[in-house]
C-alpha cells in the first residue's frame, strides 16, 4: 500500500481523490477550512465545469498560457470524458450558448458533492484546516511533511494541488527542490479607464454590445485582441470581450501597471464598404430624422447617443446635413476608439491569476515534476490560466485525473 499526500482541496485535488485507485492510501490536507470554494463560486455559483469546444477547437484560442502542454493531456481526458464522469456520479448535465457546460440543476453544491462522495468511497482521508508548512526528502526518497494535523508523516509520493501560486512554507520547501516558479499576475479582470470619470459614460452602465473588439499593441509591436460581448460599467468595461482581452494580456498589462491605451471596435462586422453603405441607406431612408435618435451598425441607443456626443454632432443635426468631416468623426468613435485604462477591477467574486509552477518542470504525460521522482503538480498551482467558459475548471479536471492514473501505477510497480 503506497501512501500518497494531496496538498490542496480544490478542483484538481479532489478529482485527483475521486479518481484514485485501489493499492493508495491517500490523505488530503486543505489550508482551510472549505473544500473546493472556487468550485462552489463558479458560474455564479451554478458551476460552469467544462466546455464542449475544449474538444474541437484549437487550445490556444482559451488558454493564453498552457495550451500546448494541454493539448495531448486533452485528447486523454477532455470535456466529454469529464461530462460522462458526473453523470456516472448521478450528476444530470447541459450545454448551454457557448458550449458551456453546467449541472442541470445549476447548483454548484452538486458538483462538489460528487466529487466528495466519490473521494470518501475511494477512502482518501481528508484533513480540513491543516496547512502543510514544509516538504523534505528522505533517505529513502520519500516525503516528510510537515502540517497542521495529526495526519501529517511519511508518503511515498506527492500530489501539490493548491488553488493558487505555492505560498510560505510550501513553496520555499518546492524551491529547495529547485522547482522554478513563475511569478503572478492577475489575471481575468475587468478595466477601468479613463472615459469612465465622464457623466456621459457612466449613464451607459448596464448597457453591452454583442461582439465588440478590443486590441492593444505593445511596445515591441506584438498585438493582443479579444472579440466578444461588451459590457459598460460605471467605472469602465467588462463582459466576456473584456475578461479574454484581459487574461491573454495579463502580464503585458501588469509591467505596464495597468495604465496603457488601447483600441475599441464596437461594430467590427462592419468594414469600410459596409461602413459607408449603411450611411448612404440612412441618408435615403430617414433624411430628415436627428442622428442621435437613429443608430447604425446594430448598435444600442444609449451607446448611439454617445458616440455622436464624442464626435461633437449637434443633437439637432439630421442624417440630410450630417457632413463628411463629422461622419468620420463618428465613426472613429465607433469602429477606433482610444481609450486609457488607469486600473482593473476584480471579476465579480472570482479570481484567476497566471503564474506557479514553471510547465517546463513537468512532464504533461504524468504530471509529474522532473527533478524529483513521485512528486506531481495539477491544476491552478501550475502557469496555466485560460478565459472564462469552463476552461479553467477543465484544466484542473484533466491534470488531477492524469495524476490519479500515474498514482495509480506506482501503486503497482
Amino acid at each position: 500500500m503506497k501512501r500518497v499526500a494531496i496538498i490542496g482541496g480544490g478542483a484538481a485535488g479532489m478529482f485527483c481523490a475521486a479518481n484514485i485507485g485501489e493499492g493508495i492510501e491517500a490523505t488530503l490536507f486543505e489550508a482551510s477550512a472549505t473544500l473546493m470554494r472556487k468550485v462552489l463560486l463558479s458560474g455564479g455559483g451554478r458551476c460552469n465545469f467544462s466546455n464542449e469546444n475544449i474538444d474541437t477547437r484549437n487550445p490556444n484560442e482559451f488558454y493564453p498560457r498552457g495550451a500546448g502542454s494541454l493539448r495531448k493531456p486533452f485528447r486523454r481526458f477532455g470535456a466529454k470524458h469529464v461530462r460522462e464522469f458526473f453523470e456516472s456520479l448521478g450528476v444530470e448535465t447541459k450545454t448551454e450558448d457557448g458550449g458551456r457546460m453546467f449541472p442541470a440543476c445549476d447548483d454548484s453544491r452538486a458538483i462538489a458533492a460528487a466529487l466528495f462522495g466519490a473521494a470518501r468511497r475511494n477512502r482518501v482521508r481528508i484533513e480540513c484546516n491543516a496547512r502543510v508548512s514544509k516538504i523534505e526528502r528522505t533517505e529513502d526518497g520519500r516525503f516528510a511533511i510537515e502540517a497542521s494535523c495529526p495526519s501529517a508523516g511519511i508518503f511515498d509520493a506527492v500530489l501539490v494541488a493548491v488553488g493558487g501560486n505555492p505560498s510560505g512554507g510550501l513553496r520555499e520547501s518546492l524551491e529547495k527542490f529547485g522547482v522554478n516558479i513563475m511569478p503572478t499576475a492577475p489575471s481575468l479582470f475587468s478595466l477601468k479607464t479613463d472615459t469612465a470619470e465622464t457623466q456621459t459614460w457612466r449613464d451607459l452602465a448596464g448597457a453591452s454590445i454583442d461582439g465588440a473588439e478590443l486590441s492593444y499593441t505593445d511596445p515591441n509591436g506584438g498585438k493582443i485582441a479579444a472579440r466578444g460581448s461588451l459590457l459598460f460599467t460605471h467605472f469602465g468595461i467588462g463582459g466576456p470581450a473584456t475578461l479574454k482581452f484581459s487574461s491573454f494580456g495579463a502580464r503585458l498589462f501588469q509591467s505596464a501597471n495597468y495604465r496603457f491605451e488601447f483600441s475599441a471596435n464596437f461594430a467590427p462586422n462592419f468594414d469600410e464598404q459596409k461602413r459607408r453603405s449603411e450611411f448612404v441607406r440612412a441618408r435615403a431612408e430617414f433624411a430628415k430624422r436627428k442622428i442621435s435618435n437613429a443608430p447604425l451598425f446594430g448598435l444600442p441607443q444609449k451607446f448611439w447617443s454617445y458616440a455622436v456626443e464624442r464626435a461633437g454632432i449637434s443633437g439637432e443635426t439630421t442624417f440630410a446635413n450630417l457632413g463628411k468631416n463629422a461622419e468620420r468623426s463618428l465613426c472613429e468613435e465607433i469602429f477606433s476608439a482610444k481609450i486609457r485604462c488607469v486600473g482593473k477591477s476584480a471579476h465579480k467574486a472570482e479570481f484567476v491569476s497566471c503564474g506557479g509552477i514553471d510547465r517546463l518542470e513537468i512532464d504533461f504525460s504524468t504530471m509529474v515534476c522532473k527533478k524529483i521522482p513521485n512528486l506531481f503538480f495539477a491544476g491552478e498551482c501550475i502557469d496555466i490560466d485560460a478565459i472564462t467558459g469552463g476552461f479553467n475548471l477543465q484544466a484542473a479536471w484533466t491534470t488531477g485525473k492524469i495524476c490519479a492514473e500515474s498514482l495509480g501505477k506506482l501503486a503497482t510497480s
